[in-house]
């Protein structure tokens, strides 16, 4: 299973569907506007994929997926509203602590 890190800190190492799952829970519980999602993964091609599976099982219709942001025609935060926007970053190397 894909774990979150927060390398060269204190922080301990969580699975990463619990921590989509704590999104998923209180994303909009404050406000209704855009949650933004970055992602740094140093894994594998299988372990993205399942990256992948766990952010469109546990989000479901809140994920904006880029055809639908290349698809609207003003991209306001009204418009945003109830959505969680992911940007990925992949590094090439993996690091076998994070990519279990």
């Amino acid at each position: 299973q894909p774990v979150v890190t927060h390398g060269h800190t204190l922080c301990t190492s969580v699975l990463f569907e619990d921590a989509v799952v704590a999104v998923a829970e209180t994303a909009f519980k404050a406000s209704p506007y855009p949650v933004s999602l970055s992602l740094e993964m140093h894994c594998k091609l299988p372990q993205q994929r399942r990256v992948a599976q766990i952010l469109h099982q546990r989000l479901g219709q809140t994920m904006l997926l880029a055809g639908e942001l290349l698809a609207m025609p003003d991209m306001t935060l009204v418009a945003l509203k109830h959505r969680i926007i992911i940007k990925g970053m992949i590094i090439e190397k993996t690091t076998p602590q994070i990519c279990r």
